[in-house]
């Protein structure tokens, strides 16, 4: 049965790589062809390239992981553009990896930004949406419209059913394809509401859809620890090892103790 995994952490705390290694012991028990989807939504992935001796995407394919890469354009305007495109490119690869047996996991790096495609995907939808509107009236551009011929630059609250809706598909469709799913997530500050007023728990919660916790199998923290090894010269030498802490979901569970490089098998096992 096919798990969704959230791993989240600080920069440099060993995400991708590890969402890397969990592909490669996955690739590794299927059958001849089979093969993993990367979705490099921050064309991040190569720092990892060198934990695995890849030097281009042809290295990684050959081990059995196919990238995509998807670029959020820079926004110089009031007026959203080419962000939909992104995240409709994304779905329909998405898609097309579900749909083949022989691939078995997809990872996304990061989350986070998948998310951030999707929300701003659809504010330009909202905005076409005000054009079309506009031009049914005879209104035209100009460089000062009034307060209520402005593009919308924020989304409120009962609006994001659909942008949720979009998310929440996306992942439960892995699992109706028993396709693994390893979400990378940034981090972020925990708030509650104090009357008010609102202030930070002092925890981290990971960066993104606000139900990915309500969703996936496992919650990984990535983290690093600094350790003393005796080299192949002899010397000893102090080397940076990734860890992590894992919680089955949701993320209001505590933690358990951490653990160094866990196996794709252990955290399966964690997971139920």
């Amino acid at each position: 049965m096919s798990k969704i995994l959230a791993v989240m952490g600080p920069e440099n705390s060993g995400k991708t790589t590890f969402a890397v290694r969990a592909m490669l012991s996955i690739i590794e028990k299927g059958s001849n062809g089979a093969y993993g989807v990367y979705h490099d939504t921050e064309l991040g992935i190569e720092r990892a390239f060198r934990m695995f001796d890849w030097k281009t995407d042809e290295d990684a394919l050959t081990a059995g992981v196919k990238i995509y890469r998807y670029k959020r354009p820079m926004q110089t305007a009031v007026k959203i553009s080419n962000t939909e495109e992104v995240w409709q490119q994304y779905i329909r690869q998405y898609n097309t990896a579900l749909e083949d047996k022989n691939c078995l996991v997809q990872a996304v790096g990061t989350a986070t930004e998948l998310w951030t495609i999707n929300h701003s995907g659809w504010l330009q939808v909202l905005q076409e949406g005000q054009e079309e509107l506009w031009q049914k009236q005879g209104w035209k551009p100009r460089a000062e419209p009034p307060n209520s011929e402005r593009y919308r630059q924020q989304i409120i609250q009962i609006e994001y059913g659909p942008i949720n809706k979009r998310m929440s598909a996306m992942l439960y469709a892995s699992k109706q394809f028993n396709t693994h799913l390893i979400l990378e997530h940034h981090e972020t500050d925990e708030y509650i509401r104090v009357g008010e007023d609102s202030k930070t728990t002092g925890r981290k919660i990971l960066d993104g859809f606000r139900y990915t916790p309500d969703i996936v199998d496992l919650a990984i923290k990535m983290s690093t620890t600094i350790q003393t090894v005796k080299g192949e010269d002899g010397k000893m030498k102090r080397i940076i090892v990734p860890q992590c802490e894992w919680q089955k979901a949701p993320l209001s569970l505590l933690l358990d103790p951490p653990m160094t490089n866990p196996s794709w098998d252990v955290l399966m096992a964690l997971a139920g």
